[in-house]
C-alpha cells in the first residue's frame, strides 16, 4: 500500500477556475448589499446562506462503443473513505418577486488501487456551480419559484501508474460543460426553527 499526501493549490487549472468561481460569486452578491440599503425598510433585502450536505449512493454503468464493459454500486460510506475535500452551499439574496442564487459544490477524491502487475494513483476533482435567477410569484421567500440560470461543471481526473513504486506514466483528462438551467422550485417550512 502507498501512503501520500495530496496538495491541491492554485497551480491547477481546476483549481484556478474554482477559485475564480468563488470569487465571481461574492463579487456578485457581495456587490448588492450596498444597493440593498437604499429601498426603503419595509422592503428589505433579504439574504439565506445555507451549507448542506448530500449522502447518496451512486451507480455507475459503463459502455464502451454500446457494448456493456460493467458497473458498480458506491455507497457512501465507500465514498467517504476516498473523500480528501467537500464543501457544498447555497447562497441567495432577494426582493420583491426576484432573487439571486448561487449553488456550489466542491469534491476532490483519492484512490489508491493496487493491481496484479501495477498500482493505479488516481486524484479527481469535481466542481459543480449553479448559478441564476428567481421569480416568486408571492414573493422572495414564498413556497413556489420559477428559475434560470447557468450551470459550470468540471470534472478533473489525474491517474498516475506504478510497478513496485516506480512511476510508469501519467494520464490526465479534464472537461469543463456549461448547460442553460431551468426549473421550479418548491419548498416549504418543517417547522417555524427549521
Amino acid at each position: 500500500m502507498i501512503n501520500r499526501t495530496v496538495v491541491t493549490g492554485l497551480g491547477t487549472a481546476s483549481a484556478r477556475r474554482t477559485c475564480l468561481c468563488c470569487i465571481l460569486l461574492l463579487l456578485v452578491f457581495g456587490g448588492l448589499s450596498p444597493a440593498a440599503a437604499q429601498y426603503p425598510q419595509d422592503q428589505a433585502f433579504g439574504w439565506s446562506v445555507t451549507p448542506y450536505i448530500w449522502a447518496t449512493d451512486t451507480k455507475l454503468d459503463l459502455a464502451y462503443r454500446g457494448e456493456d464493459i460493467g458497473g458498480a454500486e458506491i455507497s457512501f460510506d465507500d465514498l467517504l473513505d476516498v473523500l480528501d475535500t467537500a464543501f457544498m452551499i447555497h447562497v441567495e439574496g432577494g426582493k420583491g418577486r426576484w432573487s439571486m442564487f448561487g449553488d456550489l459544490t466542491y469534491l476532490e477524491t483519492s484512490d489508491t488501487n493496487q493491481r496484479r502487475l501495477f498500482t493505479v494513483d488516481t486524484d479527481s476533482e469535481q466542481v459543480f456551480l449553479d448559478a441564476g435567477v428567481g421569480y416568486w410569484p408571492g414573493g422572495a421567500g414564498s413556497n413556489l419559484s420559477l428559475i434560470g440560470g447557468l450551470r459550470y461543471t468540471s470534472f478533473d481526473d489525474r491517474y498516475t501508474f506504478l510497478v513496485d513504486d516506480e512511476e510508469l506514466g501519467r494520464l490526465r483528462t479534464s472537461n469543463d460543460y456549461y448547460d442553460a438551467l431551468f426549473g421550479v422550485r418548491y419548498r416549504w417550512d418543517m417547522s417555524e426553527r427549521w
